[in-house]
């Protein structure tokens, strides 16, 4: 076939045309003779399959691994916080523990410095899950298990003061009391356990395995502490005190085994330094001692006070491995976030090159569609006239149209986003990088204005000169950044003390300038003063210089006097305010 011939009417007639020339693959006829959305249709049908099965099967898998690293990694950030109120309960069931054992005793003040302490703990959690509920909390993400799980810690946490009144006036036992906590504690701890159910990472899942078991084994030495303080308060170790006892010790020793197998070297090293230190040597000591008490039938006159403060010097040990652990688990977990957006960013490109070879498969078909074009066409003009209100059509579209379409929408993002960064610029033109104050250029500009209008009505206008004393002392004794403290301060107070309507300006260094529109003389000495005082509140002075305009005067006249009546009121000793005469 000629390339005439390519170019014809396909339908046309032409009988001097040979057959053999006339004629046509079977594929090419049908196509021919077939309505364009058909032909569209047969070109795209298998560049779309396998576009829609690469992008069903990678960009969701990519999505769901993306989706997992980021629940994981908010629930990892939660976690330090919950482990923190699991230690600082952990160490309240201790000292709760030694004081029934000791009817009180030497126990009553540390409980009560204790509750303190894992009051603060809550309330940090309570702020951490009031962002993470608003900020990142998915049940599709988390599962119902976990919903559920937190709901009831978090009612949970709110019986705490009712069992500490019961725990003050010793009417509830220590078994009770320990199950409390202790089942409060497995409660927090389960919150954390979900992130075992998050990854399917094998290496994050080695991470959370050990980070689970740490946890266990802290929490069964946070139980000891408990056991011994009542043991070594009382004198003596009931038989199931001392048969949990020595449980407990047996656990740790298979937590600790099981953190060993799973955690990073660095963590276990940290790990045996904590068992390696006095404070765990002391407290093996006093082990062998109770673990002797029921033969010997003493406890060596150890004091449960001194057990609970040398069994906390450990725990607080193990706290910081914990958080070591805690940190080293975030961190991974942010790493594998980031590697799984590089990844779904991979299976992206992989995808729009799918799609450019789709647009190369039916650009000479698709030549005839010029309504949507048209369209596209139009909402660029309304672009390109400054219209950033259009929708652009099409982007909803899965064709080449659709891409142009949201490349369009790109192109319009990027329009408003220049439009917003012109604001962002034009403030930082007229604004002092430093304090957010009106920088002089912008000042002058303004004030000009105000000073032309209120000639022109009679109304008053006052003018504050501000000068912060012994500036330079205080770049010399706090350094620069205690001075841009100080400045940022400065205008900080003035923006409490002055009205809305007023205008404050950095005018050089450590000089500031207020315009006080429709201020008298007197008005604006009483804001001078209120802005004084509340600035000599915060530990530094400034001295003013007020000036109010007169008949006949222009901006620069009145900024003269009002340095004038600074300067007087430098020499005057500073930290005062003086009237322009």
């Amino acid at each position: 076939m000629t390339d005439d011939k390519q170019h014809k009417d396909p339908n046309a007639v032409e009988p001097s045309a040979s057959p053999q020339r006339g004629r046509r693959g079977p594929m090419t006829g049908f196509l021919s003779n077939r309505p364009i959305g058909l032909r569209i249709a047969v070109t795209l049908l298998l560049p779309v399959l396998g576009l829609v099965f690469f992008a069903g099967a990678m960009v969701l898998e990519r999505r769901a691994v993306m989706a997992e690293m980021a629940a994981l990694e908010r629930l990892a950030a939660v976690a330090p916080d919950i482990s923190a109120v699991v230690h600082e309960l952990q160490k309240e069931r201790g000292a709760s523990a030694g004081f029934i054992g000791a009817k009180g005793g030497a126990f009553a003040s540390p409980l009560d410095a204790q509750r303190r302490e894992t009051d603060a703990a809550i309330g940090r959690l309570r702020d951490t899950l009031a962002a993470f509920d608003a900020k990142a909390f998915d049940a599709k993400a988390y599962g119902a298990d976990f919903v559920r799980s937190l709901e009831a810690q978090r009612s949970r946490l709110g019986e705490l003061a009712g069992v500490r009144t019961k725990v003050s006036d010793f009417s509830m036992p220590m078994g009770e009391m320990a199950g409390w906590y202790t089942t409060t504690i497995g409660g927090l701890l389960d919150v954390i356990g979900t992130m075992g159910t998050l990854s399917q990472d094998a290496d994050i899942t080695r991470s959370i395995t050990a980070y689970i078991a740490f946890l266990q084994a802290k929490e069964r030495a946070g139980i000891e502490r408990a056991m011994g303080s009542n043991g070594f308060s009382a004198g003596a170790f009931a038989p199931a005190v001392y048969q949990r006892y020595v449980g407990l010790i047996a656990e740790q020793t298979t937590f600790q085994s099981l953190f060993r197998a799973f955690a990073a070297p660095e963590l276990i090293s940290a790990l045996d330094g904590v068992l390696a230190a006095p404070a765990a040597k002391e407290v093996d000591r006093m082990r062998a001692i109770a673990l002797e008490s029921p033969q010997t039938g003493s406890t060596g006159g150890v004091a449960g006070a001194d057990w609970f403060k040398t069994i906390t010097a450990k725990i607080d040990g193990l706290k910081g491995v914990e958080d070591l652990t805690a940190a080293a688990l975030l961190k991974q977990a942010k790493a594998a976030e980031a590697n799984a957006f590089q990844a779904f960013l991979t299976t992206l490109a992989v995808v729009v090159l799918l799609q450019a070879a789709t647009a190369g498969l039916v650009t000479i078909v698709v030549r005839g569609i010029t309504r949507p074009i048209a369209m596209l066409t139009r909402d660029m003009g309304l672009l390109a006239q400054g219209d950033r209100t259009v929708s652009i059509d099409g982007v909803e579209r899965g064709d080449e149209i659709g891409a142009m379409s949201r490349a369009v929408q790109v192109f319009k993002d990027a329009m408003i986003a220049n439009d917003r960064l012109q604001e962002e610029l034009n403030h930082h033109a007229t604004h002092d990088p430093l304090t957010g104050a009106l920088n002089r250029r912008a000042f002058a500009l303004l004030a000009e204005k105000q000073v032309a209008q209120a000639a022109r009505t009679g109304r008053p206008l006052a003018v504050l000169m501000m000068d912060l004393d012994h500036f330079k002392r205080i770049n010399d004794t706090l350094g620069h950044s205690g001075g841009d403290a100080t400045l940022c301060r400065f205008v900080a107070v003035a923006g409490d003390v002055l009205r809305a309507e007023d205008v404050l300006c950095r005018f050089g260094g450590e000089e500031f300038v207020a315009l006080l529109p429709h201020a008298e003389a007197a008005q604006a000495v009483a804001a001078a003063e209120r802005l004084r005082l509340a600035f000599t509140a915060t530990g530094a002075t400034v001295s003013i210089g007020v000036a109010s305009l007169r008949p006949g005067e222009d901006l620069e006249d009145l900024l003269r006097r009002a340095d004038a009546a600074l300067y007087d009121a430098k020499r005057a000793g500073r930290d005062r305010t003086h009237l322009s005469e």
